[in-house]
């Protein structure tokens, strides 16, 4: 037994893997520029790195990396499986048996076991294959959970996809068809419908017709003197009850001599009156053309003739003293202003217009009354609308002719329409369901091989159970063994597999199952019998055992009795690295 003494952080670790290497065909390579480093190859494939500061272990396998607790871990399981002749145990792990569950510890010692990997391996394939199967079924009847009791349970009789496609594709044509035709003989029926509704108030309308006729008759010429009257207007009351043949003649001459009277006014500017003769009796306004010239400058004058002093002959053809001329022409305009003097020269109260049509108006005579006229009115509807009517039923009869006569009723289309309808739905729905055969024959073929796989893993578990605990007996002999060599008061263990392992210890009246409730010198001292125990029943080519920093929580004399019980039950080499400074073992090498 080889003891590597040093303080922490002088590369215990590191030498033990370089031994660890070394004896497994690897190569140790220091670093030159940090003497912290060492890097460990095994193989062209394999490189860990040791450092200290900081303290971390790098295993590098092609070209994944791994650091730490987990290069620690894929270490222990390659030396654990591929390794038989050498162990390793890294620092502070040595108890680390008891923190596993119990389907880790017996993963455990099925490892240790000759044939127990395979038993592992075949366990693991198992459980695989059942969670495999577990997924696949749980897939498919989510899939089938859309369905009801009713769908499922005839989904296996539904029939060929393609063949109902064909039977619904054939449905939906002769739905087509019928809907054509149902329209069509919707059409019809309307069409006869409205029909023998227009003759019927064709029939109604013209009998209504014929008992109004003889009273409509007689109001006729009433009603359209009543329209007529309408159209004339309004017209003045006062004015209705003077209108006469005789009133019209005398406002037609009056507005005559009005408007002679307003051009007289325009030409002259004042109406003639009597006042106003008078001042024409002493002068009279000769126009330009009737002007005589001044003899002496041959310019324009106007004469002026005292009327009444002269003889209406003597003016006309001789000359006054001053040999003025007055025209004979202005003889006949004084005749024209004394007949004027005859014309009335105010306005008329009422236009030419308005007393044609009071005139017009009053000449009606009797007219319809309010009920007269309405009554004429809805006569006139009636009659307007019988016309449309007879227009309508006319087009309505040419339609029925061109129209096929030889239509089903329209019941037996409706029905055979709903059958159809019906099949349609039911084929959908059929269709819809065997979308689902293929989830439903993998739910049935998964279930029924995870039932199988299930019974393989009864079996397994049984045959695992045998195999195990056709072993357990020189297991726990060589495990008492140890235990009463490392523990002075006579402790007792035992492994108990059955459907799961477990160490049961028995000390000083207590069970500790597991190791729970030890202290931790305690617990590495059961834990380094469980090794020796495992190496000793298991592992019998065991050569080389190889602690780092083990035992650090016994005092002296425990720590002393445990090297000595190992060294005594472990006939091959072992390396022991610690920071015990004392020697131990058989030689001890300080760094």
């Amino acid at each position: 037994m080889t003891q590597l003494s040093a303080p922490s952080g002088s590369g215990k670790t590191t030498v033990l893997l370089g031994v660890l290497f070394a004896l497994t065909g690897g190569r140790v390579i220091p670093t030159d520029k940090k003497k912290s480093i060492v890097r460990l190859f095994l193989g062209p494939d394999v490189c860990i790195i040791r450092t200290k500061r900081p303290d971390t272990l790098e295993l590098r396998y092609y070209e994944a990396c791994f650091k730490d607790e987990e290069a620690e871990g894929i270490l222990r399981h390659w030396l654990s499986e591929d390794w038989s002749t050498v162990s390793f145990v890294f620092q502070h792990q040595l108890c680390a048996f008891f923190n596993f569950t119990g389907e880790q510890k017996l993963s455990f010692v099925e490892r240790a076991l000759f044939d127990g990997k395979e038993a592992s391996m075949l366990r693991d394939q198992v459980r695989k294959k059942i969670l495999e199967l577990a997924n696949t079924e749980e897939a498919n009847w989510k899939m089938l959970s859309s369905l009801t009791d009713e769908e499922l349970k005839i989904l296996p009789f539904v029939k060929d996809y393609d063949s109902m496609n064909r039977e619904l594709d054939s449905l939906i044509a002769e739905e087509a068809s019928l809907m054509n035709l149902w329209k069509e003989c919707s059409e019809r029926s309307s069409l006869c419908t409205l029909w023998n509704q227009c003759k019927e108030d064709i029939d109604k309308y013209s009998t209504e017709l014929r008992k109004e006729e003889e009273s409509i008759r007689s109001i006729r010429e009433l009603v359209e003197k009543r329209k007529f009257r309408d159209r004339l207007g309004h017209a003045n009351s006062l004015l209705l009850e003077e209108a006469s043949d005789e009133g019209w003649q005398n406002l037609v001459l009056h507005w005559k001599e009005f408007k002679q009277v307003e051009e007289f006014r325009k030409k002259y500017g004042y109406v003639p009156s009597a006042h106003k003769l008078e001042e024409l009796d002493e002068l009279l306004y000769l126009d330009n053309c009737c002007k005589a010239n001044c003899p002496r400058c041959e310019q324009p004058l106007l004469v002026f003739v005292n009327w009444r002093d002269r003889k209406l002959d003597k003016v006309e053809v001789d000359l006054d003293e001053r040999k003025n001329v007055a025209p004979a022409k202005k003889k006949e305009e004084r005749q024209q202003m004394e007949l004027l003097l005859n014309h009335r020269s105010t306005k008329p109260q009422w236009t030419v217009e308005e007393y044609e049509k009071a005139l017009q108006i009053r000449k009606l005579g009797e007219l319809a009354t309010e009920e007269q006229v309405e009554k004429f009115e809805n006569h006139e509807k009636k009659r307007s609308l019988m016309n449309a009517l007879i227009k309508q039923e006319e087009e309505l009869r040419e339609k029925l002719n061109f129209m096929n006569q030889n239509l089903p009723e329209m019941e037996a289309i409706e029905k055979r329409i709903q059958a159809v309808r019906e099949q349609m739905d039911h084929l959908r729905n059929i269709s819809r369901i065997s979308s689902f055969r293929p989830f439903y024959y993998s739910w049935m073929d998964t279930t029924r091989v995870k039932v199988l796989w299930l019974e393989i893993k009864e079996v397994f578990e049984t045959v695992r159970e045998h195999f195990v605990n056709s072993r357990l007996d020189f297991l726990n002999a060589e495990l008492n063994s140890l235990l009463s060599l490392l523990f002075s008061g006579g402790m007792t263990g035992h492994f108990v597999y059955a459907k799961n392992f477990s160490l049961e210890l028995e000390w000083k009246g207590m069970t500790f199952s597991n190791g729970k409730g030890l202290s931790g010198g305690e617990m590495e001292r059961v834990s380094l019998a469980v090794m020796l125990a495992f190496h000793a029943a298991l592992r019998p080519s065991l050569h080389f055992l190889l602690f780092d920093e083990s035992f650090s929580s016994l005092d002296g004399d425990s720590l002393r009795t445990t090297v000595e019980v190992l060294r005594s039950c472990f006939a091959s080499h072992i390396v022991w690295s610690t920071h015990h400074p004392d020697c131990l073992s058989d030689e001890i090498l300080k760094i």
